[in-house]
């Protein structure tokens, strides 16, 4: 079994990909159209000068390369 830097191995981290891509495919388009989605990151107050505007792609991308 190979571990990614955050300890998970490969195959979990696949099927956490697997398991979310459909909702991700259906949600991101959905956020693209409002323009206005932000972040914050963990452990910052919620305050504006912390939002982090996020940009939402509706092309495809690969993740992990095939094996």
């Amino acid at each position: 079994m190979h571990e990614s830097e955050q300890g998970l191995p490969m195959e979990t981290m696949e099927l956490i990909v697997e398991y979310l891509q459909p909702k991700l495919a259906k949600l991101l388009p959905m956020l693209a159209e409002h323009r206005l989605v932000f972040l914050l990151r963990d452990g910052q107050p919620f305050k504006t000068k912390n939002l982090q505007l996020l940009r939402c792609l509706t092309t495809p991308q690969t993740l992990f390369q095939s094996r």
